[in-house]
């Protein structure tokens, strides 16, 4: 059939490429500096997902049902503070929580 192209030229060997130079083995580590860098300075800073990220997935597919984003972020933080369940979530959303929260009647 057809011949390779190392076999039709009468070598047998594939050209080996050329040995990368000293300065290129340490390239990356010498343009990695300023990222580097600046992980080092933000150690000290807390970072903490938002209430969705911390979710069970089941809970966060009910969530993108709510339209409005400040009150999916609402429902989620609350959820993840109450320790809902799915069903109760479910419920919370039917039911309007966030129109009702802060309007009790004391009986005083």
């Amino acid at each position: 059939m057809f011949a390779s192209p190392a076999k039709r030229n009468g070598s047998s060997r594939l050209p080996v490429p050329a040995a990368p130079s000293q300065l290129s083995r340490y390239e990356g580590i010498l343009t990695a500096q300023p990222q580097i860098q600046r992980a080092l300075d933000w150690l000290d800073v807390e970072f903490v997902q938002q209430p969705a990220a911390q979710l069970p997935f089941h809970l966060c597919t009910l969530l993108d049902k709510v339209k409005n984003t400040p009150l999916r972020e609402w429902y989620a933080a609350q959820a993840l503070a109450h320790g809902w369940s799915r069903n109760l979530l479910v419920m919370q959303i039917e039911t309007r929580l966030h129109d009702r929260q802060g309007q009790a009647v004391l009986g005083c």
